[in-house]
């Protein structure tokens, strides 16, 4: 039993203590009122009984649904968070992304600039685990989502898509400031390196770029930037490549 609740029912035998005192005290009054005398045994407990017991029983089922109810909307929070988020990083997960991404697109006004949408891929991702183990690749995955999280500009979204890939949306008053702001994450995972287990390991990290279109969804925009990532890949890694024309 958790401390909340400790307290929760340490309060509930505290009223239930002064409502049964106090209702013993006027069960008593009543009977002395309605007989001219204080009635035996018996009496009292009847009337207490049938008069008063709804009365200590209801405020404790009362406040033990408000109570359970709080808690069971706490753990929905908790539990709706736990699946839009992903455990190693902290970041949204796929799911997430989808939504929030299809709602940055349907609220998107081309007329206040273009909005770019990138696949990012950790390079060499396997050589780590192979290398250092799989703590060390763990710790890489949470590196290059802290760095990037950290070198965000305003009113981008973030996530991970699964293994080493990552996605992002960022939008801006031009393409130059798009390419600049990806190419800015891209540059800060380049520069910091990490340590794990006494080792201290560098990562890069691909990247590929689309431009939302007219009419775009998600997934296409996805499938035009996991083209573009192909090309960085293939054009040797640690580069920001913007989808074919």
């Amino acid at each position: 039993m958790s401390e909340s609740d400790r307290q929760f029912w340490r309060r509930m035998g505290l009223q239930a203590s002064v409502s049964l005192v106090g209702a013993v005290i006027l069960a008593l009054c009543v009977t002395f009122l309605s007989t001219g005398h204080l009635a035996d045994e018996q009496r009292a407990r009847a009337l207490l009984t049938s008069f008063y017991a709804p009365f200590l029983i209801v405020p404790p089922i009362m406040a033990y649904a408000t109570h359970q109810s709080a808690r069971i909307h706490r753990l929905t929070r908790r539990l709706d968070a736990a699946a839009h988020m992903d455990a190693l990083t902290g970041l949204a997960n796929r799911r997430a992304f989808m939504r929030d991404a299809g709602e940055k697109l349907a609220a998107h006004d081309p007329a206040a600039g273009p909005l770019g949408i990138a696949l990012v891929d950790i390079d060499h991702f396997k050589q780590v685990n192979d290398r250092h183990g799989h703590e060390a690749g763990d710790a890489a995955l949470a590196h290059v989502a802290a760095t990037m999280a950290a070198s965000l500009p305003p009113g981008a979204i973030l996530a991970r898509l699964g293994g080493e890939e990552f996605a992002l949306v960022v939008e801006g008053d031009c393409l130059a400031a798009i390419e600049a702001a990806v190419e800015d994450l891209r540059r800060a995972v380049a520069t910091q390196l990490f340590r794990s287990g006494g080792t201290v390991i560098a990562t890069t990290v691909s990247l590929g770029l689309a431009l939302i279109r007219s009419g775009d969804t998600v997934s296409r925009a996805l499938s035009r930037a996991d083209n573009a990532l192909y090309e960085a890949k293939h054009a040797g890694r640690n580069r920001v490549q913007f989808e074919a024309a």
